[in-house]
């Protein structure tokens, strides 16, 4: 009976070990895999929120901006956010999914308007959607991290 009580306590505490060990590295794995998907994620709003702020300086004459020479478009922010959405969206809540989507769904009339020649003429208060664009990606961004439990 003295020798079967420490081969039981071994035998458990090598499988608790155990146990705990593959709990600690999944959520490791998780975590990395978070994180890959916040920096995607995150860059493609990024993105769009660049173009914004560059077209907002363009409008308003501003060509010291530090975002005036930005050399995308609307529809290629739309469709690199579609794009990470779609890897993405296991990392994301269902709340996170559809803010992201809505998003996406906004876009489309800003893409819309970037392909009109005289996009002021034929858009008044272009600046302003811009602006909200912009403020929006700002904001998901900072979602994105209660979303994904980094901050």
């Amino acid at each position: 009976m003295n020798i079967v009580i420490p081969i039981l306590a071994a035998i458990l505490a090598s499988a608790l070990t155990s146990y705990l060990t593959l709990r600690i590295r999944k959520f490791e794995l998780l975590q990395i895999n978070k994180i890959a998907a916040f920096k995607e994620v995150s860059t493609a709003l990024t993105k769009l929120k660049r173009h914004c702020l560059g077209k907002v300086a363009e409008f308003e004459g501003n060509e010291l901006s530090p975002y005036s020479a930005n050399e995308s478009s609307i529809y290629l922010c739309r469709q690199s956010l579609a794009l990470a959405l779609d890897e993405n969206s296991i990392f994301l809540s269902q709340a996170g999914r559809d803010r992201l989507e809505n998003l996406i769904n906004e876009l489309s009339g800003l893409a819309n308007a970037e392909l009109s020649r005289n996009i002021q003429e034929n858009f008044p208060g272009i600046e302003t959607s811009y602006l909200e664009m912009s403020n929006k990606a700002k904001s998901f961004i900072e979602l994105l991290y209660k979303d994904l439990s980094i901050k």
